[in-house]
C-alpha cells in the first residue's frame, strides 16, 4: 500500500549566480538584516523582498519565515 501523495510544498528560490555582477544588484546596496544592531549583515544585497534589500543567505531565512507565516494562516 502506497502512502498518499502530498502536494509539493510552496518554495521560493533566489537565483544569485550571475546577479552579483549586475548594476541592479549594486543599486540594492548592503543587506539590511541587523542594520540597526551591533552586528549587521555585511554582505551585498541581491534581492529585494517587500522593499527591503537582502543578501542570498538572509533572503532564504526570510522566505522560511514567510512560509511559516503562510502555514499558520491556513
Amino acid at each position: 500500500m502506497e502512502a498518499p501523495a502530498l502536494p509539493a510544498p510552496r518554495t521560493r528560490t533566489v537565483v544569485v549566480k550571475d546577479l552579483l555582477k549586475t548594476e541592479a544588484t549594486k543599486k540594492l546596496g548592503i543587506c539590511q538584516v541587523g542594520s540597526r544592531t551591533d552586528r549587521p549583515c555585511p554582505r551585498q544585497a541581491v534581492v529585494e523582498i517587500r522593499g527591503i534589500p537582502f543578501c542570498e543567505r538572509c533572503a532564504r531565512e526570510q522566505e522560511a519565515y514567510f512560509a511559516i507565516g503562510e502555514m499558520s494562516l491556513n
